[in-house]
């Protein structure tokens, strides 16, 4: 199967997990708006850790 990410795709994906990670985290949000960005934040890292 092909890769369909990038250098740069990567890098971006891997940031904004990271930072929404740290919003669902530090920021006064509802428990669900939490899950949700932990959720994004969980795909986002893996598809630009593994590239998939």
């Amino acid at each position: 199967m092909k890769k369909n990410v990038g250098g740069i795709d990567k890098g971006l994906r891997i940031v904004l997990g990271i930072a929404l990670i740290l919003a669902g985290l530090l920021a006064p949000l509802s428990s669900g708006v939490k899950t949700a960005a932990f959720l994004v934040a969980a795909i986002a890292l893996f598809t630009g850790i593994f590239g998939l």
